[in-house]
């Protein structure tokens, strides 16, 4: 089986996002915030409430939800709205722990930083390419 997600950058707060399932479009979100407003049958239901709307759902349609969620929740990191100066450990106390940069004593000292960022927007690379997990 054979994933691959897309979500466009925010414009307005607004995104869309696709599931292809072995080359086939099998999901596909208009989101606002972190609300999907369409297709209908998935209107209104909140992805940061996943815990709650899971269970209506069939195994295959959890895993293709659950898929696209984590997609979108990653891409908003090509957006960010972080000072440069700030530290990890000024972004809340409800990160801590979240990843290896919120890890105690690290997220004391872990500060952004000016080169984090690769864009691919125009690039003919494609993210990941080449990657071959397990070697």
């Amino acid at each position: 089986m054979r994933f691959e997600m897309f979500v466009a950058d925010r414009d307005a707060d607004k995104t869309s996002g696709t599931l292809a399932e072995n080359g086939s479009e099998v999901l596909r979100w208009e989101i606002s915030g972190t609300t999907i407003q369409g297709p209908a049958t998935w209107k209104g239901r909140d992805l940061r409430s996943f815990a709650r709307w899971r269970g209506s759902l069939t195994p295959p349609e959890v895993e293709r939800a659950m898929l696209l969620r984590r997609a979108s929740h990653i891409s908003q990191g090509r957006q960010p709205k972080i000072q440069l100066s700030e530290r990890a450990v000024d972004r809340g106390a409800s990160r801590i722990g979240a990843c290896f940069t919120y890890q105690i004593p690290r997220v004391a000292e872990a500060f952004a930083s000016t080169e984090w960022r690769r864009d691919f927007t125009h690039s003919s690379e494609r993210l990941l390419e080449g990657y071959c997990p397990g070697q």
